[in-house]
């Protein structure tokens, strides 16, 4: 039985399906330590009054420490992002657990997450999903996504949308929804849109502006299982991109997986050993074009890609089994 341990971001609900996928896969005891168990509202607090970022660092070196300091002799230590860990703390680890192989994978780029570039050489094994990265950095390997339907894919509903997005709302994202929005009513496309906003700018959009452009705000946050519900009744899925990230989403992977057709503005996909413009449109961020006749047209079965995409195949790669 192996020992890992295991540093890391709570999202959704990832991180208990590495954890256990870990477990199974090795074998191994997973210890966990996440950078925060925030929720949103508690986030938002520490950001507004504390300097939210040193807060968390000195946390995370705290308890790595506490870790570090019971001597345990783990085989492994995976890190994930490494947003909030420092060089001098992964070399206090790497002093300490003399027999452990240190992993890192960048799950952001290094433009978005600079501390990552400051850490990443200190480890035995380096991966990144951004391509760009990779690409600029020899000595950083590229592994995309994964999905975590485990040995079958989802079971699809009768399509109830032709075209599903969720993500967080900001003012570029919001003005490429409105023009999808306004070419899916005159394509008359089911369209259904998900964007976390303000209860107080909800009320705006809707009371005081009277714009029916509220409809494609929420003011709740989509859990994994309410995503889940939508996807499985969508004939196709909107991707986003960060313009700072050139990797392949998580909702990227699990689309083409559960044989869903994917529109999305990241043109680097285009570089994907499985990329087929009959699964997958790359759109104009600034002038999107949407293709009816693509969304409604079969998906074209992708073999191997559910295979080689799962969670369990990420596991396998990053501790080279």
């Amino acid at each position: 039985m192996k020992k890992v341990l295991f540093i890391g971001p709570v999202f959704y609900s990832y991180q208990n399906d590495i954890i256990k996928e870990i477990e199974e896969t090795l074998p191994a005891r997973v210890d966990f330590i996440p950078y925060t168990n925030f929720g949103n509202l508690k986030r938002r607090f520490f950001r507004y009054f504390f300097k939210y970022d040193d807060y968390v660092v000195k946390s995370v070196r705290n308890r790595v420490r506490k870790q570090v300091n019971k001597k345990t002799d783990y085989d492994y230590v995976f890190v994930l992002k490494g947003g909030f860990l420092e060089p001098d703390l992964i070399k206090l680890m790497r002093k300490h657990l003399t027999n452990a192989c240190f992993l890192y994978y960048n799950w952001d780029s290094f433009e978005r997450n600079p501390r990552g570039y400051s850490i990443y050489r200190l480890f035995d094994r380096r991966f990144s999903f951004d391509r760009k990265d990779c690409e600029e950095n020899n000595d950083l390997n590229y592994l995309p996504m994964f999905h975590s339907f485990g040995d079958t894919p989802p079971k699809l509903l009768q399509p109830k949308f032709d075209l599903l997005f969720v993500g967080n709302r900001s003012p570029c994202r919001f003005e490429f929804i409105k023009e999808i929005n306004n070419q899916s009513k005159s394509l008359q496309l089911r369209f259904k849109c998900h964007m976390p906003t303000g209860p107080g700018q909800y009320l705006r959009e809707r009371f005081i502006r009277k714009d029916d452009i509220y409809k494609l705000s929420a003011w709740t946050i989509l859990d994994y299982s309410g995503y889940m519900h939508l996807f499985r009744q969508s004939r196709s899925i909107l991707d986003i991109e960060n313009p700072r990230q050139t990797g392949l989403t998580m909702r990227t992977i699990e689309a083409l997986a559960a044989g869903i057709k994917l529109i999305t503005t990241n043109k680097y996909i285009a570089k994907e050993p499985f990329f087929t413009e009959t699964n997958v449109m790359i759109v104009d961020r600034k002038r999107p074009i949407m293709d009816p006749d693509f969304i409604k047209s079969d998906f074209e079965p992708m073999p191997g890609f559910f295979e080689k995409y799962s969670l369990k195949s990420w596991i396998k790669t990053l501790f080279d089994l």
